[in-house]
């Protein structure tokens, strides 16, 4: 049965074939069906092969009224340069005109597009340098009926006058503001050094601030207490008066006595040469148990006062003891007369302090031994040696030759020193009255100086913490490395920094799957919608049934019929396909899978729109009209499908075209096998159900399309 039935399927088949080629007209017919579909694709895709080169032919009218500015006595016309770069410029058909002619124009469709530069325009750019700065704008008028894609593009191109407009002016001023910044930046890298010193001198002055306070505390107290003297100054100027004389009468009593007592240095000086002569005689009469040595009395000189030790005179230990206080005596004398001569004493006072040691010596050597005893060795060389040092100690103060003139000299200079104390007495007390005038002044500078030191002083806390609080952020500035990255910041170059803030963000494509024109992007949705094309083209032209539908079943007669369709689609599929990539030159990253595709779809488009016509006859038409308008907006073969409205977007995953052309895109592009696979299977899915269509439901829809198309007819408008 299935043999006889391939049988009666090739039969239909061979036959059309045969009529087509015995009759010419129905050759030229399938000959136009196999071309038509093309030449649709064909144009479409050269008509959108580059739709954007051309735009420099497309004109847009520009009219500068720019009067202008001046900025530090040069002139501005950045009106004149923005035309300058419109000439320039090749993307847009720029058109340079007056006001009145742009208008005119843009209006009745000469211009698609005007850009107006104000009169004000240099004047409210330059704006910026005042305390109000004011945005420019370029006034853009576009006439949106003559296109709906012009004014798009127009628009672009005005975007894009503004953008290097603003991109200009912002390298320009960044590069300005830059320059500033390094010469400070420099600027601050040389005071550096004198920095890092101040920071120093902070820590110091902020480590020694409670020094500071402390000390001007001290001195407000004691400006204080210096005034509260002036001002009690006055009342106590009496009293100083009369002390002052009293110190002046007391100095020339002093001067007459020590005149008195000058007149006696010989006398002075004698007594200071017996003392001595005395203690060489007391010191060699000692008793021989200290000495060692039988020595003769000496009898001391009567001035003296004193006796040599004896059995009935004062004891050694006395006699010892009263030597030491002579010696210091004779000491002390000579080192007064000494600091009044200015130091003419020397040599005396020098012998006067060995006498002094050797009879300290001696006396110390005396009392080391009990009354009563023999002193022992060690005691009497001590006593011996104590002994020498007193007799050469007064040796070599008796034999001094300027001990009396050394004497005098000291008198004379005391006499001089108390004449200088009285005329300074007498000076003071003279310069009294003037000085009770200037201690008025005095008291009100002082006053003056010691409210403000005292405001000072109450302030001073407040100083110490912003003092503390400045050093710690001079600290925290050079810890932290803010001053070194405002430095680096500071000094990168004007020119760098100004380019760079002119355009801080580049775009870097990476483009996927990169086609050289939008002709050929375009390819895939024009080959897919002229295959849907030719497939209407042969049911308008080509009946769906063979002429003897009646001796065959209906499936017998879908089918055979449907080869010849088939063929001709194959031929529609091999014509564009071939033509876009051959007589185009459209870009295609995989031509023998393009070529395969388009047969796949050709073959899928016209199997669904034959059996629509063979099951519904004209109304399967109308159907697969409606799904070519459906799919031309929902399958997304233009604009992305996430652009549509939201019922295109719900059919969108029910159209064949959105399968077939991603398909084609696959090829076009680059093929993805995961996304081919999925595409792949869609498609057999429509085949699948298409054919259970045209199977299945032709027996049964038969008799009413029949009485449908018999109703149609018989209004004479529709065959």
């Amino acid at each position: 049965m299935r043999t006889s039935g391939w049988t009666a399927i090739k039969l239909i088949f061979w036959r059309d074939l045969r009529g087509l080629t015995r009759h010419w007209a129905a050759l030229v017919i399938t000959l136009g069906l196999t071309v038509l579909p093309s030449l649709y694709a064909w144009m479409n895709i050269l008509a959108s092969w580059d739709p954007y080169g051309h735009t420099a032919s497309l004109p847009v009218a520009v009219v500068n009224e720019d009067r202008g500015a001046t900025v530090d006595g040069k002139p501005v016309r950045v009106g004149d340069e923005v035309v300058s770069s419109l000439r320039a410029n090749r993307q847009i058909g720029w058109v340079f005109v007056d006001a009145k002619t742009a208008a005119r124009g843009v209006e009745d469709g000469t211009y698609y597009a005007s850009l107006l530069i104000p009169s004000a325009f240099s004047e409210t750019l330059t704006s910026i340098l005042t305390h109000h700065p004011t945005p420019a704008t370029i006034d853009y008028t576009v006439n949106e009926k003559i296109s709906a894609v012009a004014p798009r593009i127009t628009s672009a191109g005005a975007n894009a006058v503004v953008e290097r407009i603003n991109q200009a002016f912002v390298e320009v001023a960044d590069g300005a503001i830059f320059q500033v910044f390094n010469r400070l930046g420099y600027h601050l890298l040389a005071l550096r050094p004198n920095l890092e010193s101040f920071t120093a001198w902070m820590d110091a002055v902020d480590q020694a601030s409670p020094d500071i306070a402390r000390a001007v505390a001290g001195a407000d107290a004691g400006l204080q207490a210096f005034s509260a003297l002036l001002d009690a100054l006055p009342a106590d100027l009496p009293q100083v008066t009369k002390a002052l004389q009293d110190a002046t009468q007391a100095t020339s009593a002093t001067r007459q006595v020590l005149r008195q007592v000058a007149d006696r240095a010989p006398e002075a000086e004698s007594a200071i040469r017996r003392a001595a002569a005395w203690e060489d005689s007391v010191s060699g009469s000692l008793s021989a148990r200290w000495t060692g040595v039988a020595n003769a009395a000496r009898p001391a000189p009567a001035s003296a006062g004193a006796a040599a030790p004896g059995a009935n005179g004062p004891t050694d230990a006395e006699v010892a003891a009263e030597m030491s206080t002579v010696a210091n005596s004779i000491a002390d004398a000579l080192d007064a007369y000494n600091q009044l001569s200015g130091g003419r004493l020397e040599t005396s006072l020098k012998a006067a302090r060995d006498l002094e040691r050797s009879a300290a010596a001696l006396n110390r050597a005396v009392r080391s031994a009990p009354p009563g005893t023999v002193p022992d060795s060690a005691t009497r060389a001590a006593a011996t040696a104590a002994r020498d040092g007193v007799h050469r100690a007064t040796a070599d103060l008796l034999a001094d030759p300027g001990l009396g003139a050394g004497i005098a000299q000291a008198f004379q200079a005391a006499d001089a020193d108390l004449a200088r104390v009285q005329s300074t007495l007498q000076a003071v007390e003279s310069a009294l009255p003037s000085a009770t005038a200037e201690a008025g002044l005095a008291r009100r500078q002082v006053g003056q100086a010691s409210a403000a030191l005292h405001a000072l002083h109450q302030q001073l806390p407040a100083l110490q913490a912003q003092l503390h609080a400045a050093d710690a952020q001079l600290h925290r500035l050079q810890q932290t490395g803010d001053l070194d990255r405002l430095m680096q910041l500071l000094t990168i170059p004007a020119g760098a920094a100004g380019s760079f803030l002119s355009q801080p963000v580049t775009l870097r494509p990476h483009r996927l799957f990169p086609i050289p024109n939008y002709g050929s992007a375009m390819s895939p949705f024009f080959t897919t919608l002229s295959l849907w094309v030719g497939g209407l083209l042969m049911v308008s032209l080509l009946s769906a049934e063979p002429s003897d539908a009646h001796r065959w079943p209906s499936h017998i007669a879908y089918l055979g019929r449907f080869l010849t369709f088939w063929v001709i689609s194959l031929l529609q599929a091999l014509c564009v396909s071939l033509g876009d990539i051959f007589l185009l030159g459209a870009y295609v990253a995989a031509p023998g899978w393009f070529v395969l595709f388009s047969l796949l779809l050709g073959s899928v488009f016209t199997f669904i729109i034959y059996t629509l016509v063979f099951v519904f006859g004209n109304l399967g038409k109308a159907l697969a009209i409606i799904l070519l308008v459906l799919q031309l907006a929902g399958a997304g073969g233009t604009f992305p499908i996430e652009l549509a409205p939201h019922a295109l977007k719900v059919v969108h995953p029910y159209l064949p075209f959105t399968y077939a052309i991603g398909l084609m895109r696959e090829a076009v592009g680059g093929p993805i096998w995961r996304v081919i696979g999925e595409d792949l299977r869609i498609m057999l899915v429509y085949v699948f159900t298409t054919l259970l269509l045209g199977v299945l439901l032709k027996p049964r829809l038969g008799p009413l399309t029949e009485r449908f198309v018999r109703s149609a007819r018989s209004s004479g408008l529709i065959h």
